[in-house]
């Protein structure tokens, strides 16, 4: 009996220290990881907001560094964009103003033209009733 309670010691020693040092990894190391995985799918879904924070000085600190350096050069670069998006926008719009002017401005020489040509095709078919030859032709 003696020995079997020297196994249960040694087992519950054992269980603890392995508890122990699954909580240690799981704090120090996962938990960091995680971290940059929940960042880096809110920078997927367009959320540069987030910012990791891991308190470790090792690779995983780079790691979160890099992420937190590229979430706000992508919110940068679409602010960009969205600015020159608005700023094309308002270009097209002026132009887009300035054709429809054109178009009415066309509209109406073209109906100056037809009415011209009418004019034109008019007088071409009536024959000239006064003039220096309907004169010689009633002297006849």
């Amino acid at each position: 009996t003696l020995v079997r309670s020297k196994i249960w010691i040694v087992i519950a020693i054992v269980t603890t220290i392995t508890a122990l040092v699954v909580w240690v990894l799981t704090h120090f190391f996962i938990q960091p990881i995680y971290r940059v995985i929940e960042a880096t799918q809110a920078i997927a879904e367009d959320c540069f907001d987030r910012k990791v924070e891991v308190k470790t000085q090792d690779e995983l600190r780079l790691l979160a560094d890099s992420v937190n350096v590229m979430s706000e050069k992508l919110r940068h670069s679409r602010e960009t964009i969205a600015a020159y998006n608005r700023e094309l926008e308002e270009k097209v719009r002026q132009r887009t103003e300035k054709l429809q002017l054109a178009y009415g401005e066309l509209k109406v020489l073209d109906g100056m033209k037809d009415g011209f040509l009418s004019s034109i095709s008019h007088e071409i078919r009536t024959p000239m009733t006064t003039g220096p030859l309907a004169a010689c032709s009633s002297m006849r």
